[in-house]
């Protein structure tokens, strides 16, 4: 008979740089280690599509399972044969005396206060499990399925990068980043009953557009793929068994990313060329049935005298009257004064289905543009593009630029900032954009704090002195427990907020290292740019009652 189950957080924690498959099944206590590497049976499932069958095997084994990665943090777990419940629980099926390992799953890429609950169900012997299961009758899937979650996917930037590129991460962890496989999706309640067209319309919601994305993501651009959705098993009280089930996209989305995308320059379950963020670019292209961006091993490359360089301005409501009519005035003067060079300003809001956003931002060569959904745009281009952030000085999104070896990143200063400003800074920075990419740069020269602001220079040095404040940011603390409280509450996507220790009151849940941090600010010389006064203990900070400064405004 099967025995009372119970939760596994705490047991044997799962070693990232060991993968063992524990077959839960066991002789006498003794554990058995399944090799996934020899085994023909698991290859032969990796490549069928998520299908449901009403009538399980006759015969079924305990759950296996392998886990990467730090449990209740970035752990992802593999897992075969494995029932969840009507309540969304993962329900192990242990036989006999076996040793589970340390399973805690959060399914979103950013912070999450709680993970999915995990319950041991111990079995005798596999007659008993057998009963177990027939009782149930549960619905089944085989084939990979991929539970991941996306709760603010009416948002594009949202969707693609705190779930969708979450998830894939999660697959290349165990080499399954080319399969095809069934997403079940969780998603939130106020999206529940959303309707959509099939396709998708242009006048939907963006939701609609982005649940479509993932579904051809999912099924390599097949348009008979298919989602199943958390909400909807959940609501019908259906248990549900699943042949192959990954789980485990925590802390890898935009959400947690402090100086880079979170694995984009580092990764170390794949080769490094591709990058794993160049890896999901692409099938996210081919599966909306577009060629990929430009593959180039230098900037220049595939670009003879007298192409074409293409600049896109993005159309932002946030812009001032003044400093958009500063942008217009550069796009007229660059397309006269420029041979080669074509700058047009795009509303992306006109391009719909995404499709069509995707596929002009494929052939975008410099893309200029401020805080705002519109520059996560940035991580699509080609090689050998280049950003213009024109910021401000709160809330720039530095890791959009700084996240590919084969891209750079353009700033406005923060002394002309505080001044505003005009159409000849603009113009200035488009023209060494220009010129870096007919240089011919390379992912060999790419360094991280060269494509990162002032304020973003003086995180990146704090980081390369002080190790607890990169743990502290990440939310981790010196024990490696992660806080979801500190993590939320700290800016730590912003350089700019962290530099300027604002908001004050959120600077407690960074634990910075404050005294290197301001150390680092007067060498910077912050005060004299931007016009704080003497004497302030934080050098630059909101408490100094610096002087007004305009952010993105022109002059």
């Amino acid at each position: 008979m099967p025995r009372r189950g119970s939760k596994i957080s705490g047991q044997a924690p799962c070693r990232r740089d060991v993968l063992l498959f524990l077959l839960v099944a066991a002789v006498g206590g003794t554990l058995l280690v399944w090799d996934w590497q020899r085994s023909s049976t698991w290859d032969t499932l990796s490549h069928i599509s998520g299908r449901r069958e009403a009538v399980l095997q006759e015969q079924s084994q305990g759950t296996e399972v392998a886990c990467k990665d730090r449990p209740g943090f970035n752990q992802t777990c593999l897992f075969r044969r494995i029932l969840v419940s009507p309540q969304r629980e993962l329900i192990v099926l242990a036989v006999g005396n076996v040793v589970v390992p340390d399973i805690r799953l959060v399914i979103w890429g950013g912070p999450l206060p709680v993970n999915e609950k995990t319950v041991i169900q111990r079995f005798d012997n596999e007659s008993h499990l057998q009963s177990y299961l027939n009782a149930l009758k549960p619905e089944r899937h085989s084939g990979l399925v991929l539970w991941f979650g996306e709760y603010y996917h009416n948002n594009w930037a949202h969707a693609i990068w705190d779930s969708l590129y979450p998830a894939f991460v999660a697959l290349a962890k165990f080499g399954r980043h080319a399969d095809r496989f069934l997403p079940f999706l969780d998603i939130r309640d106020r999206n529940w009953n959303m309707t959509c067209s099939s396709p998708p319309s242009p006048s939907d919601p963006m939701a609609c557009a982005m649940e479509d994305a993932f579904r051809l993501f999912a099924s390599l651009g097949d348009p008979a793929g298919q989602t199943v959705k958390v909400h909807e098993v959940t609501k019908a009280g259906r248990w549900t068994f699943f042949d192959e089930l990954l789980v485990g996209s925590g802390h890898v989305g935009q959400y947690s990313s402090i100086l880079e995308l979170p694995a984009s320059l580092s990764f170390p379950y794949l080769p490094a060329d591709p990058s794993i963020l160049r890896r999901f670019v692409d099938r996210l292209f081919t599966t909306q049935g577009l060629e990929p961006p430009k593959t180039r091993s230098r900037s220049d490359a595939g670009r003879p005298e007298g192409s074409t360089i293409r600049v896109a301005i993005t159309k932002n409501k946030r812009f001032s009257k003044e400093l958009n009519e500063a942008l217009l005035s550069t796009a007229r003067i660059t397309n006269v004064t420029q041979p080669g060079v074509i700058m047009d300003m795009v509303d992306w809001g006109t391009l719909r289905p995404f499709r069509k956003q995707l596929e002009f931002v494929r052939d975008v060569d410099i893309h200029v543009s401020s805080i705002g959904t519109a520059l996560f745009f940035s991580l699509l281009m080609p090689d050998g593009a280049v950003t213009v952030n024109l910021g401000d000085l709160r809330f720039r999104k530095e890791f959009l630029g700084a996240s590919s070896r084969m891209a750079r990143q353009l700033f406005v200063p923060l002394s002309t900032i505080r001044t505003g400003v005009n159409t000849g800074d603009i113009m200035t920075l488009v023209r060494e954009a220009v010129e870096m990419i007919r240089g011919g740069f390379t992912a060999a020269t790419f360094h991280i704090e060269d494509n990162l602001s002032e304020f973003g220079k003086i995180i990146f040095s704090l980081l390369q002195r002080s190790d607890a404040t990169r743990r502290a940011l990440e939310g981790l603390s010196s024990d490696g427990k992660w806080g979801f409280k500190d993590n939320f509450n700290c800016p730590h996507r912003f350089p700019s907020a962290l530099v300027l220790e604002q908001p004050a009151d959120k600077m407690v849940h960074c634990r910075m290292n404050t005294k290197i941090l301001r150390e680092l600010k007067r060498d910077a010389g912050l005060q004299e740019i931007l016009g704080y006064p003497d004497g302030c203990d934080c050098v630059v900070c909101d408490a100094c009652q610096g002087p007004p400064v305009q952010d993105a405004q022109a002059r």
